[in-house]
């Protein structure tokens, strides 16, 4: 196929990130992904590195990040419990700063936020 013919997708940054988060997991092996599929530990991952960065650099208040995270969660449709078993296994901090440190930083991550 020509490459100057094919249609380029434009993919999302979460979508991206869904991915690197599936990426990380694998190499981490037995630790996080054993107890939750890989999609429900990236959107965790993700939601509460968000909130994290949003309330770290002042942007939002904790209660407003939460409840933003939340939504997100709820729109993805990850229940309380798996929510609860991710971020309570093992390595599920060093996950969330290992994916906010390939983001830029929390920095980078909020400017593509807004």
């Amino acid at each position: 196929m020509d490459p100057s013919t094919r249609s380029s997708k434009t993919r999302s940054p979460s979508t991206v990130a869904v991915v690197l988060i599936g990426w990380i997991l694998l190499g981490l092996g037995a630790g996080v992904a054993t107890a939750q599929s890989e999609r429900t530990t990236a959107l965790v991952t993700i939601a509460q590195a968000n909130a994290k960065c949003l309330i770290q650099t002042g942007t939002m208040g904790a209660e407003k990040a939460l409840s933003l995270a939340n939504r997100f969660l709820d729109a993805k449709q990850v229940s309380q419990d798996e929510r609860r078993r991710v971020n309570n296994s093992p390595g599920f901090e060093d996950l969330m700063k290992r994916y906010i440190k390939e983001q830029g930083g929390c920095k980078a991550i909020v400017k593509d936020f807004q």
